[in-house]
């Protein structure tokens, strides 16, 4: 029998966390750095665009603007103070987990570090959403990269369907241009849509698309009875 693997992504699959952002950039960063409301607007934007094609903020902040080691720390961490809190679980996640793991299927948190590393592993315990995970992987502190990670999951489950979801198309797109036409891994698209949409859409339409967590079964029916 075919083991069936659920390999999800964390921020805007399971959390919305994206609505401290605001907060962050027009108030604190300005008050933090002493650049004015607008230089703190067009960072906001940059942020939407950076966080479309995978970007940490470690990335491309200091391309930006000259910021000291301890300075870029404290703004860092008053940035994830202001996601954190303003952080929400997604409809449909938990009723989801909780069939996921009564129907026997393995459930691997495949997710991208945050700036500060340990902060996701972090964030999945005080979300409560740890327990609900056979193993967890955080990219970019346990494997360089996604596809990586899913070779992983290929290579311990040997008879398996591994069910990748991710809400940002682009990174469906590198795992895709790296692993090719596998069989074994299907990639889904999570729809999430915040102020600035254009960078999560799927330009081609290549990837079976759910507005909740708890449509993934549908597919996943799908995909076992063809497997």
């Amino acid at each position: 029998m075919v083991q069936t693997i659920i390999a999800l992504d964390y921020d805007g699959v399971l959390v919305d966390s994206y609505n401290g952002l605001e907060k962050f950039y027009l108030e604190d960063f300005p008050a933090m750095t002493g650049h004015d409301t607008a230089f703190g607007r067009h960072l906001l934007y940059m942020e939407y665009l950076a966080e479309g094609c995978g970007l940490l903020r470690i990335d491309w902040w200091p391309s930006i603007m000259d910021v000291q080691d301890d300075l870029l720390l404290n703004l860092l961490l008053k940035y994830w103070e202001r996601r954190i809190e303003n952080s929400a679980i997604l409809p449909g996640v938990f009723t989801a987990l909780k069939m996921f793991r009564e129907k026997n299927y393995k459930v691997i948190h495949v997710g991208f570090m945050d700036d500060i590393p340990g902060l996701k592993r972090w964030r999945l315990d005080a979300d409560g959403l740890a327990p609900y995970f056979d193993e967890i992987i955080i990219v970019g502190e346990d494997f360089s990269s996604r596809h990586e990670a899913l070779r992983y999951l290929e290579e311990k489950y040997e008879d398996s369907l591994i069910i990748y979801v991710d809400d940002k198309p682009v990174n469906l797109f590198k795992i895709s241009a790296k692993i090719g036409d596998d069989p074994r891994i299907l990639l889904v698209r999570k729809e999430f849509k915040k102020q600035w949409s254009f960078p999560w859409d799927d330009p081609a339409g290549n990837y079976p698309t759910i507005r909740n967590l708890l449509e993934l079964e549908k597919i996943l029916r799908n995909a076992v009875s063809r497997s």
